[in-house]
This record gives structure tokens, C-alpha cells and sequence, in this order.
């Protein structure tokens, strides 16, 4: 079986010879790890069953001052947006002639993270709180 069939067997309650997995590590965890690896890279070592493919998304970008304070802050937000949608399938396809594993795509950042990232997290938490308006407002966009 292939790695990509291990895991769509899995997915459909099938047997297989073995439990397919994915190891996504931080990177506190990889610099713990890297003794163990040697020269291999993180995906040489882990070996992972599945690829974990990101997408195109977005940023906060260059963030006023006010945006790191307690207060809610008053000045606009900028976005940067990443990564080409327009390169996606012939990503995808060159990845596929290349592997035999399954595909994953995620999308880090949903809107909770997005907002937290750029507040720190106790700011944040602070502002659903403080000003429930603008923290709404923030997680709309």
C-alpha cells in the first residue's frame, strides 16, 4: 500500500498493515529532535504519511503601534495576502508526481488566530471584554 492509500483506508475504516500518522512539529520541537536526526531534515526524519500543503492566506502587515497596547487601538489594519492561487494546481501537480503520500491542506490562521496574532493573546481575550464591538469587527475581517 501506498502511504496516500494507508491513510484513505484509515479515513474509511478499512484495514491496513499499519496506522498512518503525521507529526507536525514546532519548532521547539524540532530543534529537540534534531540530535536524534542527524542530517536528515525534519521531513527525512519524521517521515510523515501525509503532506501537509499550505494555500495562499494573508498577514497582518506592518501593524501600527497602537495595535500592540492594551487599548483597542484606532488606527486601520493592513493585510499582505501570500502565495499565488493562479501556482496552486501546478504546485500540487509537480508534488503528486513526486510523492506517494496524501495531501493536506490547511489553512493556518482561522479568524480567532488571525485576531490574536495581531493583538498578542491577552490583549485580545482583553478586548472581547473591553470592546466587544471592535474585537468583532476583528474577527469579521
Amino acid at each position: 500500500m501506498t502511504r496516500r492509500e494507508l491513510v484513505k483506508a484509515a479515513i474509511e475504516h478499512r484495514e491496513a498493515p499499519r496506522v498512518p500518522y503525521i507529526i507536525d512539529l514546532c519548532p521547539d520541537a524540532w530543534e529537540a529532535l534534531k540530535p536524534l536526526a542527524g542530517e536528515q531534515d525534519a521531513a527525512a526524519f519524521i517521515a510523515n504519511d501525509v503532506v501537509d500543503i499550505a494555500v495562499p492566506w494573508w498577514q497582518w502587515h506592518e501593524l501600527a503601534p497602537d495595535w500592540h497596547g492594551m487599548a483597542a487601538p484606532t488606527s486601520r489594519p493592513k493585510v499582505q495576502g501570500t502565495g499565488s492561487y493562479m501556482d496552486l494546481p501546478e504546485h500540487l501537480k509537480r508534488l503528486r508526481e513526486a510523492s506517494d503520500k496524501y495531501f493536506l491542506v490547511r489553512l493556518y490562521g482561522i479568524h480567532f488566530e488571525k485576531a490574536y496574532f495581531a493583538r498578542g493573546f491577552e490583549n485580545f481575550l482583553s478586548d472581547m471584554v473591553s470592546d466587544p464591538t471592535f474585537a468583532g469587527s476583528l474577527l469579521r475581517r
